[in-house]
C-alpha cells in the first residue's frame, strides 16, 4: 500500500501562481491569512450507490473577511488550485479532505463595517475539468481510418486493458501522471469513435464501464488524484491495496465497540434496487444475437414483477483474465447482477458521525476516521435496533462522503472543529464472488 507524493498543504489553501496541472503547488493558507476566518467548509464527493457514475466533487468554503484579503476585485483565484486539510486533534497530524479548482468566488459586503465581507468560494474537483474538455479531431485519440475522418478515433487496446485507454485520454487532456492512479483492468476494449464535442470524460467512463459496469469506478480521491479502480479492487481490495502505488485503503469499524454512530441513521429495504432481468451486450453485436445476452430470475420476477437492468453497447472486446469473448464477458455481467440483486436487501441509507472531544475515550477512533476515510474504503457496521433487529458486523464499501467542518476556535491549528459526516454505502456482500 502506498500514496503518491502530492499532499503538501494544511487548512484551507489556495495556490494563486499555479494551475490544476501542478502536482505540488505552492500553497497560501487562507485560514491564517490576515484576519480571514473560516466559518464553514462543506464537501461532497462520490455517488449515492454503485449503479451511478461518480459525480464531480464539490467544496464550498465560507469565510469572514475583515480586511478584504479575499476580495475578488483584488485577487483572481478562478481556476487556481484549492485544497482543504484537517488536523487530527488527538495525534496533531494533518490529513487531506479535498483538492480541486476554484470555480466561483463570491463576496458579500457587510453594512456593519466590522466584518467587511462574507466570502464564499465554490470549488470543483478534476471530474469537472474532464466533463468540460470537448473532443476535437487531431487533438485526441489515434489516427482514424478513412471512414472515421473528422471524428475522434481510439484504437482497440489489444491486450493492454482499459487502463491503456484511460491513460491515453488523460494524456490527451494534458493531465499529469503525478496526479493519476489508474489500476489495471481485466478486459480489452473495442475501437471506438466519438463525435467532436463529446466529453473526454465519456471516453474514460466508457472504458470503466467496459471493465464491469457498476463495479469499476473512476473518481477523484481526497488527495485530488484521479483514480480508476477495476473489478479486483472490489472483489479483493486487501490484496490490491497491498501492491498499489496509490491507495490509502482503510477498513473501519463503526458501532458496537468501534467508532460512535450518531443520528440520523436510516436503513431501507426497497424495490428500487431489485434487478431480476438483466441485459448486457457489446457494441456492434447483431440485433438478432441480443436475445442471448439476457439473464433472469423467474422466482424473483414472479414475486416482484420485472425489475430490469441494462448495459448496452459496452466497448468490451473480450476478457483478458476470463478468456471469454466480448458477448460472453458481457453476459457474465448480466448474470452477476441478477444473482446478486434479484431480491431486496437491507441497505444503510444514511450513517452519520459527529465530533467528540479529543480526550473522550471514543475520541481517537472517531478523529482517525473522520480525518482519513475516503471513497472505496470498507466499513463494518454494528447497530442494534429496538425489538432485536439491526446490523451485526456487516461490511460496506464507501461510495460517497458528505462532510461539514466548522472551526470552534479562530484557527484550524488548535482546538478541534465541529464535524458532521455522512456516508453513502453499498453492501460488500455483493462483491464476495467474482463472476
Amino acid at each position: 500500500m502506498g500514496v503518491l507524493d502530492v499532499f503538501n498543504w494544511q487548512g484551507l489553501s489556495v495556490a494563486p501562481a499555479d494551475t490544476i496541472f501542478t502536482v505540488l503547488p505552492t500553497w497560501t493558507r487562507l485560514d491564517t491569512l490576515g484576519n480571514l476566518r473560516v466559518a464553514e467548509v462543506s464537501i461532497r464527493r462520490g455517488r449515492q450507490d454503485e449503479f451511478e457514475r461518480t459525480d464531480t466533487g464539490t467544496m464550498t468554503a465560507r469565510l469572514n473577511d475583515r480586511d478584504g484579503d479575499a476580495d475578488p476585485t483584488v485577487v483572481d483565484w478562478i481556476s487556481r488550485p484549492i485544497a482543504f486539510a484537517v488536523r487530527n486533534p488527538v495525534t496533531n497530524t494533518w490529513h487531506p479532505r479535498f483538492r480541486g479548482a476554484v470555480d466561483d468566488h463570491h463576496y458579500d459586503l457587510e453594512a456593519s463595517g466590522f466584518v467587511k465581507g462574507t466570502v464564499v468560494i465554490e470549488a470543483v474537483d478534476a471530474l469537472d475539468y474532464f466533463a468540460n474538455f470537448e473532443l476535437a479531431p487531431g487533438l485526441a485519440g489515434d489516427p482514424p481510418p478513412a471512414q472515421s475522418e473528422g471524428y475522434v478515433f481510439y484504437e482497440d487496446t489489444a491486450a493492454a486493458g482499459p487502463q491503456l485507454r484511460i491513460n491515453q485520454a488523460l494524456a490527451d487532456a494534458n493531465w499529469p501522471s503525478g496526479l493519476s492512479s489508474i489500476f489495471t483492468g481485466n478486459v480489452n476494449l473495442l475501437e471506438t469513435v466519438y463525435a467532436p464535442g463529446e466529453s473526454i470524460l465519456a471516453v474514460i467512463q466508457d472504458a470503466a464501464d467496459a471493465e464491469f459496469p457498476s463495479v469499476a469506478n473512476f473518481f477523484v480521491d481526497k488527495y485530488g488524484v484521479v483514480c480508476f479502480h477495476g473489478r479486483r479492487a472490489r472483489f479483493d481490495p486487501v490484496s490490491v491495496a497491498a501492491t498499489a502505488t496509490h491507495w490509502d485503503f482503510h477498513q473501519w469499524t463503526a458501532g458496537g465497540a468501534g467508532i460512535q454512530i450518531r443520528p440520523p441513521f436510516t436503513c431501507t429495504r426497497s424495490r428500487r434496487l431489485i434487478r431480476n432481468a438483466a441485459m448486457c451486450y457489446p457494441q456492434n453485436l447483431a440485433q438478432a444475437d441480443r436475445v442471448n445476452q439476457v439473464a433472469t430470475d423467474p422466482v424473483s420476477i414472479a414475486t416482484h414483477g420485472v425489475r430490469s437492468w441494462a448495459a448496452e453497447n459496452l466497448i468490451t472486446k473480450d476478457g483478458i483474465t476470463s478468456g471469454l469473448s466480448g458477448p460472453d464477458e458481457c453476459l457474465s455481467f448480466a448474470n452477476y447482477i441478477v444473482a446478486n440483486y434479484a431480491n431486496p436487501a437491507t441497505r444503510i441509507d444514511q450513517i452519520t458521525f459527529k465530533a467528540l472531544r479529543p480526550e473522550d475515550v471514543r475520541g481517537p477512533d472517531l478523529w482517525e476516521f473522520v480525518t482519513q476515510v475516503d471513497i472505496s474504503d470498507q466499513i463494518t457496521v454494528t447497530r442494534s435496533h429496538p425489538g432485536g433487529g439491526g446490523f451485526v458486523s456487516e461490511v460496506y464499501f464507501v461510495e460517497g462522503i458528505t462532510e461539514t467542518w466548522r472551526p470552534l476556535v479562530k484557527d484550524l491549528d488548535t482546538g478541534y472543529p465541529f464535524v458532521e459526516m455522512s456516508l453513502d454505502l453499498s453492501p460488500a456482500t455483493y462483491w464476495t464472488i467474482e463472476p
